[in-house]
Order: C-alpha cells, then sequence, then structure tokens
C-alpha cells in the first residue's frame, strides 16, 4: 500500500503514537513459515474492531475481513477467520500490554 495514502487516514493517526513501537515489535518476532497474518497486521485489525462500531468481532471478521469489504485506504489485510483464530494463539498478551505501557509512557499525567 502506498505510504502516503496510509498517513492520510484518520485511522492511522490514532494508531500513530504506537506505530513504530509495534513495528519494532513485529520485526523482533519469529515468522512461521505457514503464519499468514504478521503481528502489525492483527494488531491493526484488532485496533480498527477496537474503534469501529462493529458490534461482534467473529462477524467482523467472517463479512467484512474475510471477503475484502473493509475499505482500501485502511489497508487491513483481508483474512480468513482460522488465520485471526490463530493469530490469537500465536501472538502472546504481553505484546499487547507492552504496547499500553508504551503508550502510558509518552504521556504525563498531572
Amino acid at each position: 500500500m502506498d505510504k502516503n495514502l496510509m498517513e492520510a487516514t484518520i485511522f492511522n493517526k490514532l494508531l500513530e503514537p504506537v506505530n513504530d513501537f509495534v513495528l519494532a515489535q513485529d520485526s523482533k518476532l519469529f515468522k512461521h513459515p505457514h503464519q499468514k497474518l504478521s503481528y502489525y497486521a492483527f494488531f491493526r485489525i484488532l485496533m480498527y474492531f477496537f474503534i469501529s462500531e462493529e458490534t461482534s468481532f467473529n462477524v467482523f471478521i467472517k463479512t467484512k475481513l474475510k471477503n475484502g469489504l473493509s475499505p482500501e485506504t485502511l489497508g487491513l489485510q483481508k483474512i480468513a477467520d482460522t488465520t485471526c483464530n490463530e493469530a490469537f494463539e500465536r501472538f502472546s498478551v504481553t505484546l499487547f500490554q507492552d504496547i499500553f505501557k508504551y503508550f502510558l509512557s509518552k504521556f504525563s499525567f498531572k
């Protein structure tokens, strides 16, 4: 996807504070030869789901993502529900905890 197109979306602006951190995490992870979904792509899918008005993650995966119905400008990977289920098993919850800690460390609270 064109880098300028990705930078132009509100979605990418929302992810900007942690984007480089997540990319760095992804670069350190072992890539299984049969892995179809990167950690970075999985992170983006989860974040889009959480900020969208979708009510069911299962329906979101089985309809929008599986059939490529999300807006192209979001750069979300077209995936099957089985691939997404595998990602939940493959990527540790501590990766996401580290993102949250990193995000909180970037702001000073009064």
